[in-house]
């Protein structure tokens, strides 16, 4: 398996001029996972949110794991990717 993201949560707050953000883990080393520029701000959104969304994909995932099964070929597609997603993430592929 490859090494796992900064773990969460992770923030984003203006940076001292106030046209970027900064990214940083709120338990990291007290430096910037990301810089978005130019006032950005949905994007610095989506950023600090990654180790949510990956947490709750494999929340989902796991439910799909003994207790419930895909009713249906779109359903067992859309685990797969999102799987495979999980996958990409954690650096496996």
């Amino acid at each position: 398996m490859g090494a796992s993201i900064t773990p969460g949560p992770w923030h984003y707050n203006p940076t001292a001029g106030g046209h970027d953000f900064s990214v940083y883990a709120e338990h990291g080393n007290g430096r910037d996972l990301a810089l978005v520029r130019e006032a950005h701000e949905p994007n610095a959104r989506a950023i600090a949110a990654v180790p949510d969304l990956i947490a709750a994909l494999g929340t989902l995932c796991d439910c799909f794991d003994g207790t419930f099964e895909p009713d249906t070929v779109v359903q067992r597609y859309h685990l797969q990717k999102a799987r495979a997603l999980l996958t990409h993430v954690e650096g496996d592929l």
